[in-house]
């Protein structure tokens, strides 16, 4: 399962002395795993043309960005004629059977959440 870290809940974690992305994996202070990640965006907002690749509400990597000929600007991204505010973080790669066994809360942030501080 991969769930959405934003940078600005890393930074928190980070100032905290709890987690830190080392080498494309979070590391969680205390802890022996580390996790994977990808460097992502969530699309929050269309802030001019048409939203006609369906970003809106998504997490994309850059990866997939690339693909779209998309063009990163800070906290925007512009594809083709439309632009949006993205917020920037990571795509964190969750463990199965530790994923499997805890409670399934509403939204998958809460479950991030929820595993994450579980560790820290």
């Amino acid at each position: 399962m991969r769930l959405f870290l934003s940078q600005a809940t890393l930074e928190e974690w980070a100032l905290a002395d709890k987690a830190d992305v080392q080498e494309k994996h979070l590391v969680m202070h205390g802890e022996e795993g580390r996790l994977p990640v990808e460097d992502a965006v969530h699309v929050a907002r269309l802030v001019s043309g048409a939203d006609e690749q369906k970003l809106l509400h998504k997490v994309k990597t850059v990866g997939q960005l690339d693909a779209l000929s998309a063009e990163q600007l800070a906290d925007s991204v512009l594809v083709g004629e439309s632009a949006y505010d993205v917020e920037r973080g990571y795509l964190v790669q969750l463990p199965e059977a530790e994923f499997a066994a805890a409670l399934k809360p509403e939204k998958e942030a809460d479950l991030l959440a929820q595993f994450l501080l579980d560790k820290l």
